[in-house]
């Protein structure tokens, strides 16, 4: 009898196993290695801390005699709304260029681009986002038929094996952030983002004849790509919030054409009308 009891937590383990590998699917590896994943039980957490900021720089802001009423920056009150939201940035590659800046909000036109796609999704100048996970991604804007989707590595359905490692190097990078001439986050690395999905059979370097193909590999949108950010960044409408992506390599000499393009995509919580709440001088002075 002794001896069963001792394989009890072994087999709880396996049940334990089976049950998260019916939920995630292959993401049961990574959760076992300890990879942070994206959850509802995240975005709960990110809403609280984002109440609790808002509601203490309120609170300081009425003590200060700044804020008439309490309903006029209380969360949730009057026109202040906290709710689930993404930031969208793109930036357009160029092989004689390393550096490229993030555009934040809805008024900035940035690397010298004439325009923000209509893919982007800004941040208004009368907005604050609590960014609670990050998601960094190679679009291919140059194959009509696959510039719709995000990559967390380079396609070898595109690049045939020739280019697919000298592409990793576009997650050989780092991301720094600045907001109002403040260092908020000096150095992020981009490898964190890379992941070489399961390759859905067969290969691409094993093509015959008129043998079908598969048009993706195994991604999962929610996840694929993410990474939390804790302490979570508050990007306020109506700071100068500098974003800036450098590459340790020269895009020239890794197979990138002009026009593929790189987004960052912010998940989080958006604060309705309410940058002023936290503007220096207004409610909460420095």
């Amino acid at each position: 009898m002794k001896k069963n009891i001792k394989f009890l937590p072994s087999i709880a383990l396996l049940v334990i196993a089976y049950v998260v590998n019916k939920m995630v699917g292959h993401h049961v590896g990574t959760l076992i290695a300890g990879v942070p994943m994206i959850g509802s039980q995240d975005m709960r957490i990110a809403y609280a801390n984002a109440f609790r900021n808002l509601h203490n720089s309120a609170m300081a802001g009425m003590a200060a005699g700044t804020s008439p009423t309490k309903a006029k920056w209380y969360p949730n009150r009057g026109n202040v709304i906290l709710s689930q939201s993404f930031l969208r940035s793109e930036i357009v590659l160029d092989t004689t260029r390393n550096t490229y800046q993030f555009g934040i909000l809805n008024n900035q036109i940035t690397n010298g681009q004439t325009q923000i796609f209509n893919t982007e999704q800004r941040l208004t100048l009368q907005d604050i986002f609590y960014v609670a996970a990050l998601g960094y991604y190679f679009n291919v804007q140059t194959d009509a038929n696959q510039k719709y989707h995000l990559y967390t590595h380079p396609p070898g359905t595109i690049y045939n094996g020739s280019n697919t490692l000298t592409l990793d190097a576009l997650w050989n990078a780092e991301l720094s952030l600045n907001v109002n001439n403040r260092v908020i986050i000096s150095a992020w690395d981009m490898w964190r983002h890379y992941e070489t999905p399961q390759t859905q059979y067969p290969t691409y370097g094993t093509f015959v004849g008129t043998q079908q193909y598969p048009v993706n590999d195994e991604h999962y949108g929610s996840q694929s790509g993410m990474f939390p950010c804790e302490p979570m960044w508050i990007l306020n409408g109506a700071f100068d919030n500098v974003m800036n992506l450098t590459f340790n390599y020269g895009l020239a000499t890794i197979g990138v054409s002009n026009g593929q393009r790189m987004v960052l995509i912010m998940r989080g919580i958006l604060a309705q009308n309410c940058s002023k709440l936290m503007e220096p001088g207004t409610v909460n002075p420095e």
